[in-house]
């Protein structure tokens, strides 16, 4: 089936700047490095910029203002991508009438939330995170996955039930679940070599 592919220029669409396992799946960024809350948010990259979206099926609702994406979903923003059999993207109704009036051209307006049902995988060149369901706020800029989350990088792997992103603070919480793992986030971490090698004498 031939893929649909768009290029929405949003403030919107989040899932996950992964959290670093070298703490521990939490991470809070510096102050002088957080950044200012935005009405439209930041994208499931957090790092701002388009988000390009294909999918063996695409159906838009104009008047439910939502999109409707559904089969091998790829969602493309920066260095990270987002992987999912159906993504809905919800627009804010008062931004499209606006946009709509001011432009004789269809438009949905800002992205307002974002649903993308599981399996669903956020991958970037170094890590992955997978959960059943994945959420994204744009009010609030906050990325949540939930159910059998699991966080990998290299051979270190993190699980819980429930992950909060917040953007905006750069701050990141891995909840567990009382029915696995005895109610406990559990995290298992491979330590790197650091000593290198002895250089071997010519």
């Amino acid at each position: 089936m031939k893929k649909f592919a768009l290029a929405i220029g949003l403030s919107a669409l989040s899932l996950v700047s992964l959290v670093s396992f070298s703490q521990a799946c939490a991470q809070s960024a510096p102050a002088a490095d957080a950044k200012p809350a935005s009405k439209g948010g930041s994208g499931f990259s957090g790092q701002g910029g388009p988000v390009d979206i294909s999918a063996d099926r695409n159906e838009n609702f104009q008047q439910q203002h939502k999109s409707v994406w559904q089969g091998n979903v790829v969602a493309i923003q920066g260095d990270q991508k987002l992987l999912t059999p159906l993504l809905t993207v919800y627009f804010s109704d008062s931004a499209a009438r606006a946009a709509q009036s001011a432009s004789a051209a269809p438009n949905m307006g800002k992205i307002d939330r974002m649903e993308a049902e599981g399996p669903v995988y956020l991958v970037t060149s170094t890590q992955k995170a997978q959960a059943d369901h994945a959420t994204y706020l744009a009010g609030s800029d906050t990325v949540i996955m939930t159910g059998n989350v699991v966080l990998l990088q290299d051979k270190n792997v993190v699980k819980g039930e429930k992950l909060v992103i917040e953007h905006t603070t750069g701050h990141s919480t891995l909840y567990a679940s009382p029915k696995v793992e005895n109610g406990r986030v559990r995290g298992v971490f491979y330590p790197k070599d650091d000593a290198a090698a002895p250089a071997k004498p010519r």
